[in-house]
């Protein structure tokens, strides 16, 4: 027996399955051995009363042919109960069942004569057959009407035992009382019970041998994912991403355990996306954050070295680099808020319409200049209330229409669109090409991601923009408890799909 250090799973299952299986076999052994015994105390009990009526009526005809139960006593009784044995068993019709015996051979001639006596031997005839080997004619004894033993075993009022009245011309004169027994006295039935309880005891030692191998078997074989599980949860635990699970279905279906080591090898692969994201990201931000940072060092160098003079102008270039620098931190923190599930959103009642008409008016100066249409299609609201963070919503609408005048070629145009389903209010955003490839889409709410094909602008541009407007905008979605979808426009652009409960629940601010 393993000790408790390492008691293992597979244990448990074996022993929990040969329990089951020994607790089953001893209860059915049991109950087997009961019913055995009880039905052969039954057979007794009633193979006893048969042959007792049987002795009985024998009785009543010799005693009706010598005159009277007493004068059949004038013989010892036990050469009475083998007389009453003999006649019962000439009496009994022979079984159909038995197969047919052959004719005894007769002889033709009479055979030789006995030898003479010789003295002092005994020539008497063998004694009688004395009944069966049970105990019978021991347990027999004959009472007359007052209960008092005659003949046989002396009879108490507390031994067990069964009567049979004996009656000649219609008159009482004696009982046959046979005690009867539980026990078999039977050396045959006592052989046959052994028998069947040293067979009932091995089929149970087998049953119980077989059901260990099989719940070995089992055991090892259900334990095996969970070893492999428990070995890559723990390379997992010291930071190996890459640890993953060979899945295989131990039935033809699908079971738990299959399950199991699907989600761990589920958790490892995010697990490791996350860390390559966290490591790209900071990355990515040591990139941002360089190139502003490398501009105002050179600026402040030239200053200090005299190549440029301090003017207004020199200071108003610092100034601008630092209103970037500071934009880009605080896009950063936004987005380390919403991980945290801790982005601020200040719930109030608005209009969705009068929403969308005030970032159309903040960007059509811009939209026209850079040759771009932006129109907005509502659908014929005039107002639409809503409850949401009216100040978190207008920047997400100015990101998107920052998005879209960003990266659309000229000319071209760019449509939001507003309907509401039910009890939720969808914002569409759509923009003419060029568009961002398949391969890229799932990929634009990732911080700091830019396309570096058609969408992306030129290299001039590309500095004035952090790489992180919808991913902002998306952790604002988030927070109202809604979503942002990405998809291909049918005008070549980006298409953009904002879905957000017109009152959605306050008392959490982010999930």
């Amino acid at each position: 027996m393993p000790d408790r250090s390492s008691f293992r799973l597979v244990h448990f299952i074996a022993l929990a399955l040969v329990t089951c299986m020994g607790l089953t076999v001893a209860i059915m052994s049991a109950w087997t051995v009961w019913q055995l015994q009880y039905g052969f105390d039954e057979y007794l009990q009633a193979h006893d009363t048969e042959r007792l009526n049987q002795f009985a009526h024998r009785l009543e005809a010799m005693a009706q042919q010598s005159g009277g139960v007493s004068v059949v006593l004038q013989q010892p009784w036990p050469v009475v109960i083998d007389q009453l044995a003999g006649s019962v068993n000439q009496d009994r019709p022979p079984d159909p069942h038995a197969p047919d015996r052959p004719a005894r051979f007769e002889p033709s001639h009479p055979p030789p004569p006995h030898p003479p006596h010789e003295e002092g031997l005994d020539h008497r005839p063998p004694p009688p057959h004395r009944g069966p080997p049970d105990g019978f004619n021991r347990r027999l004894s004959l009472l007359d009407p007052q209960g008092q033993t005659l003949e046989g075993p002396p009879v108490r009022a507390d031994d067990p035992s069964i009567r049979a009245a004996v009656q000649v011309q219609g008159q009482l004169q004696a009982y046959l009382s046979l005690r009867t027994v539980k026990a078999l006295p039977d050396q045959m039935a006592q052989r046959f019970l052994q028998r069947q309880y040293l067979g009932l005891a091995g089929l149970a030692l087998v049953m119980l041998l077989l059901t260990l191998g099989i719940a070995v078997l089992l055991a090892r074989r259900w334990s095996r994912p969970l070893q492999a599980a428990s070995h890559a949860t723990a390379r997992i635990a010291q930071g190996d991403w890459s640890s993953r699970i060979a899945e295989h279905h131990l039935t033809g279906w699908r079971t738990e355990l299959d399950d199991l080591m699907h989600h761990i090898n589920q958790m490892a692969q995010a697990l490791q996306n996350q860390e390559h994201t966290r490591k790209r990201w900071l990355a990515d931000i040591s990139h941002e954050l360089r190139t502003p940072l490398s501009v105002l060092q050179g600026e402040v160098e030239a200053l200090l070295d005299g190549v440029r003079p301090l003017a207004l102008s020199a200071m108003g270039s610092l100034r601008e680099e630092v209103l970037r620098l500071n934009a880009l931190v605080n896009d950063l923190h936004l987005l380390s808020m919403a991980d945290l599930q801790a982005l601020p959103c200040h719930f109030e009642s608005g209009d969705a319409v009068a929403l969308l008409r005030n970032v159309q008016q903040r960007f059509a100066h811009s939209a026209q200049a850079q040759g771009i249409d932006l129109h907005v299609d509502l659908a014929e609201y005039t107002a639409l209330p809503v409850r949401w963070d009216m100040h978190r919503m207008t920047q997400v609408l100015s990101n998107l229409v920052s998005n879209s005048l960003r990266y659309t070629d000229a000319p071209g145009r760019a449509v939001m669109r507003l309907r509401q389903e039910g009890g939720d209010v969808v914002i569409v955003m759509e923009d003419s090409a060029p568009g961002v490839s398949e391969f890229d889409l799932p990929r634009l709410l990732d911080p700091l991601f830019r396309v570096q094909a058609d969408r992306a602008r030129a290299p001039g541009d590309r500095h004035h923009c952090s790489g992180l407007g919808l991913s902002i905008a998306a952790a604002i979605v988030k927070a109202h408890r809604g979503q942002m979808t990405l998809a291909s426009s049918t005008w070549g652009g980006l298409c953009v799909c904002v879905r957000l409960p017109a009152q959605p629940a306050t008392t959490i601010n982010t999930q």
